[in-house]
This record gives structure tokens, C-alpha cells and sequence, in this order.
């Protein structure tokens, strides 16, 4: 005890920040073991609890090794904020609230959270045992902002929410926004445990703008479950990419009835899968949102068409994926005369079906001149018997380049660009491929 309280005062003699700007190495973090001893919860939760104050006043941070369990039975309320990481796991036992409440009074700036493991070890299941739990909130007072903060493999299990964003919002003309901004949420998992999982991260006031949430790992089993919830204030200029995620019950963003803006949002390279049914949740069905952008997503079959969007306007939405190829040919030459030069191909699996190859052609013909052309052609498949039409040929000027479909046997369609120079100096065609359709490989 005496090694402990040695330890506290001189992290309390420290000097102390009047705004944490940088990030706390954790080479020079307190070690965990030398404050718990795990033989007694209450006495290692209030002696975690002393810690955690002097680190805040300190500037210090705190570092729980891998593989070290350290258990407590109440929430840690902080005034400040403490990076924590090292990898090792922290277990609350028997509480319906926050593991860790860090209360921000003062320009939190460039910190480092991470990486931990947070467990809600609930005394009950049910709803009155757990709707309290969060793994983190940051909440606080006044206008101290919670800026290019990186909050980084994080796992959290069994609790209602794992990180909790309950700062303050400042009025703007779009809204109340939140003080909680242009952070970074990486490598989040979310669990189930004694009782489900629901959000990863929720924001209670306002969503903040700028924030980035990459690499999610999201399960929630709780009805209404989703990897990001806002509630309220303004949402939007934020980003969800490269994410896995899963559960009947679970959604990538859920969306409460009173927000503004709400526009900018990307949602890019997740995989949607594992029984969901929605991609995103609205509790305002009559909603509307705009510049909304969701593109090269792996999608589930069982998510319903349209995804759970609201209205949309000025958005791009890639649903479920299709089967299309895009790629690029070009050709040169300097002959003169009639010119046929094959410039790719199409192979279909036997079958039924129909693929469209759309093709822009832009070039330069040698003493002709230059211009382009569009053409799509259709392959249609019955069995292992292809029959390619060329529905479409605009050129301008008319007659510079002239594309066909060539069976190449089996079921191989080749295709030809044909022009004519009179002049000996270069030609040149640069040729666009937009495929779309059946089952089908291709090589241009």
C-alpha cells in the first residue's frame, strides 16, 4: 500500500496540463499491476479510482499489460481524460452504468486511446441490468473540445454501448453540433456477453462532424443494434469504411427522429452479412437526407431493398452488387489502308442470361482526323449458344471507327475496332469497357 501511495503522490506532484494536446506515451504509462492487487474488488476499484485522478491531473497514462484482468465494481469517474491501453482487459462487475466516465473540462487535443478490452459482467440479464452500460462516455461542460482523438482497438462486451459521446453541442447554422469532432474510431469491436450488445458508438447530443469510424467489428444482438446510433443534433461529414459486420438485430447506422443536416456521410467497403436485414435504421420514416454515398459494400443477400435509406437526394447508392467489369483498351499504328485490330474478349459460362458491353471509343485517325464513338453490344447466352447484337453505333464524325462482335468459339465473343488512316504518321484509340450482366470473365 505504501508502494501505492508513493506511486499517487508523485504523479499528483506532476505538473498539471491546462490542456491535453499531445499523445501520452505509453513507454511512460503506470502500470496497472502496481496499483491492483485483485484480491480484493473494492479496495483495487477504489485504488484504480486515486490513480486514474492523479494520471488526469498528471498528464500521465495508464497501461494494463496483455493478458492482465483487472476487476472493478464501480464506475471511474475522471475528471480529464487518460489514455489507457496496452491490450490488457478491465471487467466491470455488477453495475448498471458506464465502466469509465472521463468528464472534459479542458481542450482535449491529439490523445491516443487504446488498444483494451472493456467487460460488462452484469449481476442480471435483462434490460434493469444493463440499458445503463457503456464501456466509455465522454462527456463534460463549457466548450472544451474532443478533437483528432484516436480511440483504436477497442473491444467491449456485453454492454449497452461501448464508446458513449455525451459532450456538450454549440449552436451552428445547421444545428446544434457536437464538441466530440474530427476523431478517429478505429479497429471497435463489439460483443455480446452476459447480456447483448447494441451500439459501438452512440451519440446522445449531437453527432459531431469529421469524426472517421474504420475497421468495425460489430455483432449486437439487441433489437435495434447498430455499429454508429445518433440520436439527436447534427449528423453528418463523417465516414464508416472497411467494417464486418453481423446480427439479425443489427444495423452499420442507426438515425434518430430529431436530426439535422444530414448529409455527407460515406459508408464504403463494409461487409454486410450473417443475417441482417437492413443497412441502415430511421426512426423518423418520412426522413429525407442528402450527398449520401454508399458505394463498393458487400451486401447480404437478406438485406431489403433499399437498404433502410430514408428519401435521398444527391446521393450515390451501389446496392447489392452486380456482375460488371470496367477496364481499358489501347491500340496504335502507323500503317496506312483498312485497319482490324482485335482488342479483347468475353468468355460466358454456359446458361442463360444476358450481359451489355458498352464501349467509348476516343482517338485519332491519321490524315482522317480524330473524334469517337459510343457502341453497346448484347450477348445473349440459351445453353452453351451465344449470340452477340450491336443494338448501337454513334460515332462523330460518322464512320472513324467501326467496333464488331467476333465469335472466338466456345462460348468466346471477341471484339474488333476497324478505321482507315491515310497517312503514315500515328494512329491512336483509346478504348473504354463497361461490362454489366451474366456470368461472365473478361480481358481487354
Amino acid at each position: 500500500m505504501r508502494k501505492v501511495l508513493a506511486l499517487l503522490a508523485a504523479l499528483l506532484a506532476a505538473p498539471v496540463c491546462a490542456e491535453t494536446t499531445f499523445p501520452v506515451p505509453l513507454a511512460t504509462a503506470l502500470d496497472v499491476r502496481t496499483v491492483v492487487s485483485g484480491a480484493n474488488i473494492s479496495a483495487d476499484t477504489a485504488a484504480l479510482q486515486s490513480a486514474m485522478n492523479a494520471l488526469a491531473a498528471g498528464g500521465k497514462a495508464l497501461c494494463v499489460p496483455d493478458g492482465v484482468n483487472v476487476s472493478v465494481n464501480a464506475t471511474i469517474t475522471v475528471a480529464g481524460f487518460v489514455s489507457i491501453g496496452c491490450g490488457g482487459t478491465i471487467t466491470l462487475v455488477g453495475v448498471n452504468g458506464p465502466l469509465f466516465v472521463f468528464n472534459i473540462s479542458a481542450d482535449t487535443i491529439y490523445q491516443d486511446f487504446g488498444p483494451i478490452n472493456l467487460v460488462n459482467q452484469a449481476s442480471g440479464i435483462g434490460a434493469g441490468y444493463y440499458d445503463q452500460s457503456a464501456g466509455i462516455v465522454i462527456q463534460g461542460a463549457g466548450s472544451a473540445p474532443f478533437h483528432y482523438v484516436t480511440m483504436h482497438d477497442i473491444s467491449c462486451v456485453g454492454f449497452m454501448a461501448c464508446i458513449k459521446n455525451s459532450m456538450p453541442t454549440f449552436t451552428t447554422a445547421n444545428g446544434q453540433e457536437s464538441y466530440f469532432a474530427w476523431n478517429r474510431i478505429v479497429n471497435l469491436m463489439t460483443s455480446d456477453g452476459v447480456n447483448p450488445a447494441k451500439y459501438g458508438v452512440q451519440h446522445t447530443a449531437a453527432g459531431g462532424t469529421g469524426n472517421t469510424y474504420f475497421g468495425f467489428k460489430n455483432s449486437g444482438g439487441a433489437t435495434g443494434s447498430a455499429a454508429v446510433r445518433f440520436d439527436a443534433g447534427v449528423v453528418g461529414d463523417v465516414i464508416f469504411t472497411n467494417g464486418h459486420l453481423q446480427g439479425v438485430n443489427n444495423v452499420v447506422m442507426s438515425f434518430g427522429s430529431g436530426l439535422a443536416y444530414k448529409s455527407r456521410i460515406l459508408i464504403s467497403d463494409t461487409q454486410v452479412d450473417a443475417g441482417m436485414t437492413k443497412f441502415v435504421a430511421n426512426d423518423n420514416a418520412a426522413d429525407s437526407m442528402s450527398n449520401i454515398i454508399v458505394t463498393t459494400n458487400n451486401i447480404g443477400s437478406g438485406v431489403n431493398k433499399g437498404l433502410g435509406l430514408p428519401f435521398l437526394s444527391n446521393s450515390i447508392i451501389t446496392e447489392k452488387n452486380v456482375s460488371e467489369w470496367r477496364s481499358r483498351a489501347f491500340i496504335t499504328s502507323a500503317a496506312t489502308g483498312l485497319q482490324t485490330v482485335t482488342f479483347g474478349s468475353i468468355v460466358q459460362t454456359s446458361g442463360y442470361g444476358m450481359t451489355t458491353i458498352d464501349f467509348d471509343v476516343s482517338g485519332l485517325v491519321s490524315g482522317v482526323g480524330g473524334g469517337g464513338c459510343h457502341v453497346r453490344f448484347l450477348l445473349a447466352v440459351n445453353s452453351s449458344t451465344v449470340t452477340a447484337t450491336r443494338v448501337n453505333q454513334d460515332c462523330n464524325p460518322a464512320g472513324l471507327f467501326d467496333l464488331a462482335a467476333v465469335s472466338g468459339g466456345g462460348q468466346q465473343t471477341n471484339f474488333t475496332v476497324a478505321y482507315t488512316p491515310t497517312s503514315a504518321t500515328q494512329s491512336s484509340a483509346e478504348i473504354q469497357v463497361r461490362a454489366v450482366g451474366f456470368s461472365f470473365k473478361a480481358a481487354f
